[in-house]
């Protein structure tokens, strides 16, 4: 059953080219992400460049499933038992599944991490503002005192 779907020639057709795309995207993925970890890759602030490597990480483990998932789709032209076809398939889920998991993962972190980032300018501000309403409480603390 699950072969004879797999025998019409334009589905065949149509996932080869489709994992070859797939394929071709998992390899330019990987180049980009490597592109833009060599940037920060001898970045004086080690805490950036600890976030950046394992961003890197999860985003080459991303380029790589997509890759396989490309890889098997492709593969799935040439099969021809039923057993082959499942473990394909199998694969193709799996990754899609790992894809999925990772880009939550590098989503969450990545934002996660914007609220972290030290502000600076921010922080300054809000000291300003703590002496300024701390003056004023002092102020008015001491005009309530009774005058003896």
């Amino acid at each position: 059953m699950l072969l004879a779907f797999f025998e019409n020639e334009n589905l065949r057709t149509l996932l080869l080219l489709g994992g070859i795309v797939m394929l071709a995207a998992g390899l330019i993925l990987f180049l980009q992400h490597r592109q833009h970890w060599l940037k920060f890759k001898d970045d004086d602030d080690e805490a950036v460049r600890k976030f950046e490597w394992r961003k890197y990480r999860r985003r080459v483990a991303v380029a790589v499933l997509t890759a396989l998932a490309g890889f098997s789709m492709a593969a799935i032209y040439w099969s021809i038992d039923a057993k082959v076809v499942a473990s394909l398939l199998s694969i193709i889920f799996g990754s899609l599944c790992g894809i999925l998991a990772l880009a939550i993962i590098d989503l969450m972190s990545v934002s996660l991490q914007m609220y972290v980032e030290d502000d600076e300018d921010a922080r300054q501000e809000l000291v300003r503002e703590y002496h300024r309403l701390k003056k004023k409480a002092d102020e008015s603390r001491a005009a309530d005192l009774p005058e003896n």
